[in-house]
C-alpha cells in the first residue's frame, strides 16, 4: 500500500506507453496505471508502439513485452534508445525468455518484470523508475541554477541601467509597431544567414556586458517560471482546473513571452506564446470535464519540458549546433497546442477536444 501511495506522488505528471499483444494483460495494465499516471497509452505490437511514441513526442516510461507481432520488444527498445538514449524502458517477460536479458541490458533497459505480473512487483519497479525521473529533473534544475550563479560571479561590476526582466518590462511599452516589424526582419535575416550554434549565440551576447547581465537575469527568471509552471500543473492534476488557475497560467506565459521577446532571434516563440495565451483565454474552463482537464495538463506538461530543454540546450549546456532548429521546433509545438485548444487539426479539420 505504501508503495502505491508513493507511486501516486512521483507518477502524477508522467506519461506511460504500454506495448503488450495479450489483450487482457494490455487492458489490465492500462486500467491500473491510469490510476497513477497523467497519461497512459497502449499498443498491441512494437510497430504500433513506435508510431505512438513518435506521434506523441515520447513518453517518460515505456512498458513493453518481448514477443510481439510486427516488431518485438527488443527491436522496439533499440529503436527507442536511438530516438532518445535516456529513454526509460521496463520489459515484461516470461520465465523462458531470460535468454534475451543480456541483450536487453546491453541496450540499456531499466528493469524486468516477470509474468504473471504481480501488482506489488510492478508498483515497485515503476516507483523506482518514476522516482529517478523526478530526481533527475530536480538535479538538472539545480545544476542550471548553480551554473547561472557561477556565471554571475564572473560578471565584474554592476550596471546602473535596469537589467533583466525589469528592463524588458520597460521596453515593452516603448516598442512601436514599426520597431516590432524591424526586429522581426532582423530575426528573418539572421535565420537566412544560416545555422548559428549555441556557442556562437552566447559569445555574441557576452560581447556586451550589460546584455549578458540581462541575459543571466532572464535565464534565472525562466528557471523560476519553470518551477512555478511545474507546481501549477501538479495542482491542476490534483485539484482540477479553475478560472483563477487559468489566470495564473496566463501570467506565467506572459512572463515567458516577454523574456523570449527580449531576444530578436526568438521573436517567433514570443508570438507563439502570445497566441497560446489567447487560446487559453477562450477555453470554457467551467465546462471542461476531467478527461479534457487531463488532456490539457498533459499538453502543458509537455510544453514545460520543451521550454526547459530549450533553455538548457542553448543557455546552459550550449550543445546545440543550430539554435534556429530548436526555435522552430518549440514554436511548432506551441502552435500545435493552440490548434488543439481551438479545435482545429493541422489539415484544417475539426478536432473535438475543447
Amino acid at each position: 500500500m505504501k508503495t502505491l501511495k508513493q507511486l501516486g506522488v512521483f507518477a502524477a505528471k508522467q506519461k506511460v506507453l504500454i506495448a503488450e499483444d495479450e489483450e487482457i494483460l494490455n487492458r489490465q495494465l492500462r486500467d491500473l496505471l491510469q490510476k497513477f499516471y497523467l497519461k497512459v497509452d497502449s499498443a498491441h505490437d512494437g510497430q504500433e508502439a513506435l508510431e505512438l511514441y513518435r506521434k506523441n513526442d515520447g513518453y517518460d516510461i515505456v512498458l513493453s513485452d518481448i514477443r510481439m507481432p510486427r516488431m518485438d520488444g527488443i527491436e522496439l527498445s533499440r529503436e527507442l534508445k536511438t530516438l532518445k538514449p535516456d529513454q526509460n524502458i521496463i520489459i515484461v517477460s516470461a520465465h523462458h525468455e531470460t535468454e534475451y536479458f543480456i541483450e536487453l541490458i546491453n541496450i540499456g533497459i531499466d528493469g524486468f518484470i516477470l509474468k504473471p505480473v504481480k501488482t506489488h512487483q510492478l508498483a515497485q519497479s515503476l516507483l523506482k523508475t518514476s522516482e529517478s525521473i523526478v530526481h533527475k529533473k530536480q538535479f538538472e534544475l539545480l545544476r542550471a541554477r548553480q551554473y547561472i550563479q557561477s556565471l554571475r560571479a564572473q560578471v565584474s561590476g554592476k550596471s546602473s541601467r535596469p537589467t533583466g526582466y525589469g528592463r524588458v518590462m520597460e521596453q515593452v511599452s516603448q516598442i512601436s509597431q514599426e520597431e516590432q516589424t524591424r526586429r522581426q526582419q532582423e530575426a528573418l535575416e539572421s535565420f537566412n544567414q544560416g545555422k548559428q550554434s549555441a556557442q556562437e549565440f552566447i559569445q555574441e551576447l557576452q560581447q556586451d556586458p550589460h546584455e549578458w547581465e540581462s541575459t543571466l537575469t532572464d535565464i534565472d527568471r525562466m528557471m523560476e517560471l519553470g518551477e512555478d509552471l511545474d507546481s501549477l500543473i501538479s495542482e491542476m492534476i490534483t485539484e482540477g482546473f479553475s478560472l483563477d488557475m487559468r489566470e495564473t497560467f496566463l501570467d506565467i506565459f506572459e512572463h515567458y513571452r516577454i523574456i523570449f521577446d527580449h531576444f530578436t532571434c526568438f521573436s517567433a516563440i514570443a508570438d507563439a506564446v502570445h497566441e497560446l495565451t489567447t487560446s487559453l483565454e477562450q477555453v470554457d474552463v467551467e465546462g471542461m470535464d476531467q478527461g479534457q482537464i487531463t488532456v490539457l495538463a498533459s499538453m502543458l506538461e509537455s510544453l514545460a519540458e520543451d521550454i526547459q530543454k530549450f533553455t538548457t540546450h542553448i543557455f546552459i549546456d550550449r550543445d546545440t549546433m543550430d539554435i534556429h532548429y530548436l526555435d522552430d521546433a518549440l514554436t511548432a509545438n506551441i502552435k500545435q497546442i493552440c490548434n488543439k485548444l481551438e479545435g482545429v487539426e493541422e489539415d484544417g479539420g475539426d478536432l473535438d477536444l475543447f
